[in-house]
């Protein structure tokens, strides 16, 4: 199991290394990173550019924009790779800690990666990947709270994780809340 999650993810890395194909890649998530580290700064592109779609909440884009600051464009457009290997890592971790099966994390991880969708997000530098990792650290926060409730700090980085998810895409509210009415059901069990 370990050998073939090596190798899917291997694959997508190859993919990773090549030149930005996707058009949403290239047209906004990379061109506003591109953008800023041209600038030195953030500054207000919808009114320069006349690209609306950077209007929305660009998390993912200020994250990249980090990287691309210190690096390069090209090592930003391999963090999505990055995000899908912390992923998958993730949900061995989730498994393994809360459900007591290393292997069942594996087998997760590996179908999760060998899915072609989750292949093309790694090798492209959109944020989909982003929503799901940190949506995964959330729910990881949401368990360990549950496993100890008087520890609130988990609730805390539940809501940091979240929230830094749905900047990212703002579908990740509905993700919030659903975990947002497990921990009301869950407080209101132990009244």
């Amino acid at each position: 199991t370990g050998a073939l999650l090596a190798l899917f993810l291997f694959l997508a890395l190859l993919g990773a290394l090549g030149p930005e194909v996707q058009y949403d890649g290239r047209w906004y998530h990379l061109a506003q990173v591109k953008h800023y580290v041209q600038r030195g700064f953030l500054y207000n592109m919808v009114a320069e550019t006349r690209i609306t779609v950077v209007g929305l909440p660009a998390y993912h884009q200020l994250l990249l924009t980090g990287i691309a600051t210190l690096f390069d464009l090209p090592t930003a457009k391999l963090f999505p790779w990055f995000e899908c290997l912390l992923a998958a890592a993730m949900l061995v971790s989730i498994c393994r800690l809360h459900f007591g099966s290393r292997l069942m994390g594996l087998v997760a991880a590996l179908l999760f990666v060998s899915t072609p969708l989750v292949s093309w997000f790694a090798s492209t530098s959109g944020n989909d990947l982003a929503v799901v990792l940190f949506s995964l650290l959330a729910i990881h926060s949401y368990l360990r709270w549950r496993a100890e409730p008087a520890v609130r700090g988990w609730l805390v980085l539940l809501g940091v994780l979240g929230g830094f998810a749905a900047g990212v895409k703002p579908f990740a509210l509905s993700f919030l809340l659903v975990l947002f009415l497990g921990v009301v059901a869950d407080s209101l069990r132990s009244c």
